[in-house]
């Protein structure tokens, strides 16, 4: 499977914010191996510009810590996936993805993972 992954980058670790990044570690993936890698500068601050930048190189998926929602739903509506709530270093976080085993470990500490929910309205209906 190819596929394109980006890892927000803050001082050689995963960036605690992704909203706060100014560059991610762009990886190209082949068949389980890493054939290509580069630093890309994130432009612009507004969630589009990002979402913009990371749709333009082919980004499949993206690895962050925290992220509000405003650039979640720009990410996302670029058919791009997040694994958000990731810490720690960058390249123990790349092999344990490369063996699908990245959601099980690394997770932020505080921060499970989350499940959507239904909003109940007044008197409890959904």
């Amino acid at each position: 499977m190819n596929q394109t992954l980006a890892i927000a980058i803050w001082k050689n670790r995963i960036s605690p914010l992704f909203d706060a990044s100014r560059s991610v570690l762009l990886l190209r993936i082949e068949d389980g191996k890493e054939l290509k890698r580069e630093q890309v500068k994130l432009e612009g601050e507004a969630p589009t510009s990002r979402a913009d930048t990371l749709a333009a190189r082919g980004v499949d998926v993206l690895i962050c810590g925290a992220i509000s929602r405003p650039f979640a739903r720009a990410i996302e509506s670029r058919d791009i996936r997040i694994i958000p709530f990731i810490a720690g270093d960058p390249e123990a976080i790349i092999t344990s993805f490369l063996i699908n085993r990245l959601e099980a470990s690394h997770r932020m500490p505080g921060c499970a993972p989350h499940r959507r929910r239904r909003h109940r309205g007044r008197g409890g209906a959904q």
